[in-house]
């Protein structure tokens, strides 16, 4: 849980209204599980001398075609998080090499992530592995209109 913990404080630093650092181990393996048993996701890990450097979580969308859109079976990375003692050494790029062998394998033409606005690794990682840019989405802090009554 090292590195999911690192990952999760990074994004409670910088979006504090939406992710916290509070989550426990038995939590963190539950979200794991649902998204292993339900979502047909996986885990593939990194590791260095023995150590464990970097993980990549990956979760299956699928739906079927609506008065909207087309169907869709597409694999999700969810979350990657190299260690960062392990910045720079091609951990992250080993993992997403493996994560599109393995999206292949499953017959799957397509992957697409997420990242935060902040995180210019992830965004530079993603670019570098040939995503590109589809959906922007904003938000709005609303004015907290009853601490002035």
């Amino acid at each position: 849980m090292p590195l999911l913990k690192q990952v999760q404080a990074l994004h409670a630093r910088h979006v504090p209204h939406r992710f916290h650092k509070n989550g426990t181990d038995e939590a963190y393996l539950a979200h794991f599980r649902h998204g292993i048993e339900e979502r047909s996701g996986f885990v593939l890990c990194a590791s260095t001398a023995g150590q464990d450097v970097g993980y990549l979580f990956a979760v299956l969308d699928a739906a079927e075609e609506d008065a909207f859109c087309c169907a869709r079976e597409e694999m999700v990375l969810d979350q990657i998080c190299v260690d960062c003692n392990a910045h720079r050494q091609g951990v992250a790029t080993a993992l997403i090499e493996a994560f599109e062998t393995r999206v292949s394998a499953l017959g799957l033409a397509r992957w697409r992530a997420s990242h935060w606005v902040f995180n210019q690794a992830s965004a530079a990682l993603l670019l570098k592995a040939g995503a590109r840019p589809g959906v922007m989405a904003v938000s709005k802090e609303m004015p907290n209109e009853s601490a002035d009554k």
